[in-house]
């Protein structure tokens, strides 16, 4: 169908099921932590999960998000929206329409929920 052939250049008509994704200069970037599926279709609007600088498991949906980092170091793990943690020990900064947490130390966890 070309209508679908022409939603495939445009990271505006692109949805996907990433927990982790932007869009920058028209092109959709994603995070591989697992089997997603792009598809055309608009992208929530919502706050989601923008980047992580180390490996973790993720269990995400509209609410929030869980983080298992699986690495030691700097952890960082930024959401496009606001986002709030009360687990202890996180600098929670925001940055425009971003809210980035960090922390230095061992894997862990982080649960993040989306205001």
């Amino acid at each position: 169908d070309p209508a679908d052939a022409a939603a495939w250049r445009s990271a505006a008509r692109l949805a996907t099921d990433a927990a982790v994704w932007y869009t920058a200069d028209g092109a959709l970037y994603l995070g591989l932590d697992k089997p997603v599926t792009l598809r055309p279709g608009h992208q929530s609007e919502g706050a989601h999960l923008r980047q992580l600088n180390t490996p973790a498991e993720i269990t995400a949906d509209a609410a929030g998000a869980t983080l298992r980092f699986l690495d030691s170091g700097l952890l960082e793990a930024v959401v496009d929206g606001a986002a709030e943690t009360e687990d202890p020990g996180w600098c929670v900064e925001t940055h425009g329409e971003r809210t980035v947490f960090t922390k230095f130390g061992a894997g862990e966890t982080l649960h993040l929920r989306y205001r």
